[in-house]
């Protein structure tokens, strides 16, 4: 059976199953970049200090806008039609979509690369008043070629709803090569510009893999002539991607680029360490849409609106309760959690547990965003990013004069909470579908009594202001909520989906473990 037949055949009523297989893999991935950007944030704050440590990511963060506007829309763009090819046995036009993607990334990372890297003083300066941020954009626009390049490859293959390359490539390689070498430069004494430098080494090293990956995978439709995608249609959705995704990410980080506008650096780099923690929160959701999303496309090109439904509650129910303790710990341990980057971080704990409300909700609601991008309801969410846009940056721009950081923060949850309402209202009446069920009393009611344990353990418990023994509170947490859970009892699709999760970690221990 060829590899198109194989995957078009995999679509069946037991896609729960083929979430949580991916998810297996998926979260032990996200999991592994999150520990690492931790330990790789720790590290450039630890060794530039906070100052240079907000000039660093915002540079970072102004790359990654100029990397959206290069490949975002076409990523998306593969993860449609390349289900949709595969429902239809289109092996021509999958082959054509694939390269016909890698084309356009190439060249407009050429043109925003060019673009940024001339502007790179104008934007320093003029637009920042941060001289030294000059030095990491412009080095960085050097690599947006090869960074489009990379993430369009890897998402080549995940479009046939194979998540290990964008795992190993993504979660594991790049963020892993980056923190060695940093830490390298950094021991060295090379500062800011071996710090930007480094990074773009591992991108580099990290295109390499992904090109290995993906011709290896093509190999396989060597003898298959390409043929172009459908253009009006390719275009009409990517342009719709583009347009969405680029204002998701100042709908997520324009609070960071005006802070950076208005506040020096060392506040800058405070605000960035509690928001980098809040969106360690957003793990799951990113896990949990890296498979959800090509298994959308699968099953509403082959009309099983049902199964489609279905997967759409069980993701969202599975990011909550995976989410929820993390946040718990977020409330209760901001100034031990800031503490990592530096004794000066401590004083961005407000920001922190505002920030994690956001994120909270955004996992409470689920991916329903994705949802509407991948069901033909993309114009939908073209009109939401313009309002949540819109609403972003003038709460931002009223806000963060008068409050700093807790204005910037305040103005993230607010919008990320509302953006979460409507996107979830027009997804009922629109697919009436929504996420919640009586299961979500469960997760919540565990939730809130891990809550008041908590509370009690900070107030009575000797040895609050100590770390290790935040570590061990901590641990608690998670501990007390999954118990509770237990003791609540799991219902069949937690047994099945945590069934298929145990039998990918540890094959050795299937059939020896009832749940």
């Amino acid at each position: 059976m060829n590899p198109i037949q194989q995957n078009k055949a995999a679509v069946s009523s037991e896609n729960i199953k083929t979430l949580a297989k991916g998810t297996g893999f998926s979260i032990f991935g996200q999991v592994a970049q999150v520990f690492i950007a931790y330990i790789y944030g720790i590290v450039i704050a630890r060794f530039l200090g906070v100052s240079d440590y907000g000039i660093f990511f915002l540079g970072h963060t102004l790359f990654n806008l100029v990397a959206i506007q290069s490949q975002s829309g076409i990523e998306d763009g593969l993860m449609r039609f390349i289900g949709g090819y595969v429902q239809q046995n289109d092996y021509k036009r999958i082959k054509g979509v694939i390269h016909f993607s890698l084309l356009m990334a190439a060249i407009l990372g050429v043109i925003f690369g060019v673009f940024v890297f001339l502007g790179a003083d104008i934007i320093a300066e003029n637009i920042f008043r941060k001289p030294r941020l000059a030095i990491v954009i412009r080095y960085l626009s050097l690599s947006t070629p090869v960074y489009s390049i990379l993430i369009v490859a890897v998402a080549s293959i995940r479009g046939f709803k194979i998540i290990i390359p964008y795992v190993l490539v993504r979660k594991l390689f790049m963020p892993f090569t980056s923190l060695v070498f940093a830490f390298f430069v950094l021991v060295m004494g090379y500062g800011l510009l071996g710090l930007t430098l480094s990074y773009i080494l591992a991108i580099g090293f990290s295109w390499i893999f992904a090109m290995f990956m993906l011709f290896s995978f093509l190999v396989r439709f060597k003898d298959v002539k390409r043929r172009l995608p459908e253009l009006f249609k390719y275009f009409s959705f990517v342009s719709s991607a583009f347009f969405i995704n680029i204002s998701l990410f100042l709908f997520q980080w324009s609070d960071l680029v005006l802070l950076g506008v208005f506040l020096p650096s060392q506040e800058l780099g405070i605000y960035f360490a509690s928001k980098k923690t809040a969106l360690m929160l957003n793990f799951l959701l990113i896990s949990l849409i890296s498979i959800f999303s090509p298994v959308i496309s699968h099953l509403y090109w082959s009309n099983k609106i049902s199964e489609l439904k279905e997967a759409y509650r069980s993701t969202a129910y599975w990011m909550l309760i995976l989410s929820l303790p993390f946040f718990l710990i977020m409330v209760f341990f901001p100034r031990e959690l800031l503490s990592l980057f530096g004794p000066v971080f401590e004083s961005g704990q407000m920001c922190l547990v505002i920030l994690a409300f956001g994120q909270i909700v955004n996992a409470f609601c689920g991916a329903n965003g994705n949802l509407l991008m991948m069901t033909d309801n993309q114009k939908w969410m073209v009109f939401n990013t313009i309002f949540f846009i819109i609403s972003t940056i003038g709460l931002s721009l009223y806000l963060i004069p008068v409050y700093g950081m807790l204005g910037a923060a305040f103005a993230n949850a607010v919008t990320i909470i509302l953006a979460n309402i409507i996107v979830t209202l027009e997804v009922y009446f629109l697919l009436k579908v929504h996420p919640f069920n009586r299961a979500y009393f469960k997760i919540l009611f565990s939730g809130l009594t891990t809550a008041l344990i908590t509370y009690f353990m900070r107030s009575y418990l000797p040895g609050r202001n100590l770390l290790s023994m935040a570590v061990i509170e901590g641990v608690l947490v998670v501990i007390i909520f999954f118990g509770m859970l237990i003791m609540f009892g799991l219902n069949e699709n937690e047994r099945k989906f945590l069934t298929v999760i145990r039998a990918k970690f540890s094959p050795s221990l299937k059939g020896r473990i009832r749940l």
